[in-house]
């Protein structure tokens, strides 16, 4: 009766093990980036703003990224970031600076489409990073002061 009682604590343990391991109610899922301002100042200068979104359990910290921003299918121009930027679990973080515009690109007016492709440099640890591309797309309202 004791082995008998010993296997089937040893089976149920096994079992409960097991099936808490293989929970996959909430995969990992990648980083979101979206450009949530774009402006241009009366001097011609343009500004924008891009948002990294981390929905997962683990924090994010990023040495540098350039941010090239398409509108309308057309490439605006590049933001670079050279500061380091971190992300922490399921939180957002903005980056925002000059953006560089590209020759010959006309300045858009109104809600447009946009596209973001992003080269992320991810601190690993120490002076160790990896690149790390993101895209990201959806509509912005663009705005002049």
């Amino acid at each position: 009766m004791k082995k008998f009682l010993l296997v089937v604590s040893v089976a149920l343990g096994l079992v409960w093990l097991v099936g808490g391991c293989g929970n996959s109610s909430r995969p990992m899922m990648g980083l979101g980036l979206e450009l949530t301002a774009l402006e241009r100042a009366a001097d011609g200068t343009a500004t924008a703003t891009v948002t990294l979104v981390n929905p997962n359990v683990g924090p994010y910290n990023f040495a540098s990224a350039t941010h090239r921003i398409y509108v309308q299918d057309r490439l605006l121009g590049t933001l670079t970031i050279a500061s380091p930027t971190a992300v922490a679990p399921q939180q957002s973080a903005t980056q925002s600076g000059p953006l560089v515009l590209e020759k010959g690109a006309t300045w858009p007016q109104g809600a447009v489409r946009y596209r973001i492709e992003s080269n992320l440099k991810l601190r690993l640890y120490g002076d160790n990073t990896q690149a790390h591309k993101l895209q990201g797309a959806g509509t912005i309202e663009v705005t002049s002061k």
